[in-house]
């Protein structure tokens, strides 16, 4: 069965949200730290989850990048290279959410959205738009 060249489009799209809120709601003094960062992990999130759709397989129920990270990075190995820098973005997918952990800094949000871009360039250098498929 042929797969719908479109589909990870799709996540990329929802990629975009994401990672377009952050980059708008980041500004010195912000006090939306614990979104942005929340955003910068579902960000990274759906583009591996992109990746993962691409090369046909079906991504896992998780907001877990290290166990997205392996997999992607058993299809292509420079996933593996970024880990270090996407990993940390890990503990953004749920506890950001809620009342506990310490705001992140700045300097942290300027960090995860770096990890983002990173994510962004790779998958966009391997998925191929719809129409060049």
């Amino acid at each position: 069965m042929r797969r719908d060249a479109a589909e990870p489009w799709a996540w990329i799209a929802r990629a975009e949200q994401d990672r377009s809120a952050a980059k708008r709601l980041f500004t010195p003094g912000c006090i939306e730290c614990s979104v942005i960062a929340s955003l910068c992990q579902q960000a990274a999130e759906k583009m591996l989850k992109a990746f993962l759709v691409h090369r046909g397989v079906e991504p896992e129920r998780t907001h877990d990048l290290r166990l997205l990270l392996a997999l992607c990075g058993g299809l292509d190995p420079r996933f593996l290279a970024m880990a270090d820098v996407v990993e940390p973005l890990n503990q953004y997918a749920i506890a950001a959410r809620y009342p506990g952990p310490p705001e992140p800094s700045a300097s942290e949000i300027v960090s995860a959205m770096e990890a983002v871009e990173m994510v962004w360039d790779l998958v966009l250098a391997i998925v191929p738009s719809p129409d060049e498929e």
